[in-house]
């Protein structure tokens, strides 16, 4: 295994989904689908960590050591194995970058921030509350429909059901160029620093664009 740089702190990529093959395709693990890819590109595997609560690759890029983690324990208790990952990685929250589902912004659009609260999102609850803090960068990505008006209404359950379904042929379509735009982000996030990548996160892609 590559040795971490010396000057350089490695960075903890979480994305966020649930454990299982049911769940795989489903927009709630779009999250993992992202560092899933930004891991592949690079030859770096998944492998099981029971002490972490997760599946974790690693590996360096520029001179830049990546742990990516997908946490095993369910949604609701994403907050555990990103707790464990940053203490047994003696890692600060400032090198932490959580990649999330957001049912409220539209597939193929994507917001970065530094911080900020939960907006409702059981993963983000849990590692609001096993953290004890807001103060850690966060990218959501969209699955959102294009028309708002095809949304369930607010309550929990019809939204649940929204999210833990698959990505209808045409979305699957999309998705392709959307997860290549995560992978995008997270390195500018990375190797540019916050602004840059907030505006690469900006910057709308369409739904017909070839991935």
């Amino acid at each position: 295994m590559n040795e971490t740089p010396a000057k350089i702190a490695p960075r903890l990529i979480v994305g966020l989904g649930n454990p299982g093959e049911k769940y795989r395709k489903t927009r709630h693990n779009l999250g993992f689908e992202v560092i899933r890819e930004f891991g592949r590109r690079e030859g770096w595997d998944f492998k099981r960590d029971l002490r972490l609560q997760g599946k974790l690759a690693n590996g360096v890029m520029k001179d830049q050591h990546f742990y990516l983690l997908f946490p095993t324990t369910y949604m609701n208790l994403s907050g555990v194995a990103v707790r464990k990952a940053l203490h047994y990685f003696k890692l600060s929250q400032d090198s932490l970058l959580v990649v999330v589902d957001d049912v409220y912004v539209k597939l193929g659009e994507f917001r970065l921030r530094e911080k900020g609260s939960s907006g409702g999102h059981n993963g983000l609850k849990s590692i609001e509350y096993e953290l004890q803090t807001q103060n850690y960068a966060r990218l959501r990505v969209g699955v959102g429909p294009q028309d708002e008006r095809e949304l369930p209404d607010g309550r929990e359950r019809f939204l649940e059901d929204y999210v833990l379904g698959c990505f209808t042929s045409g979305e699957e379509e999309f998705l392709p160029s959307v997860i290549d735009k995560g992978v995008q982000v997270i390195s500018s996030w990375a190797f540019e620093g916050v602004e840059k990548a907030v505006r690469l996160a900006s910057a709308k892609a369409k739904p017909n664009e070839e991935p």
